[in-house]
């Protein structure tokens, strides 16, 4: 059973640092995409 939870850990954090670059990379890309368009 703690293996079972122990897994269902690691997969939910690795799911959060994949969301969180995702979304980290999408708000890098806006404001690069922002500054091209103010110069």
């Amino acid at each position: 059973m703690a293996t079972i939870l122990a897994l269902l850990l690691i997969v939910l954090i690795a799911v959060a640092a994949f969301g969180f670059m995702t979304i980290s990379y999408e708000i890098e890309k806006r404001t690069i995409d922002k500054q091209q368009c103010g110069e």
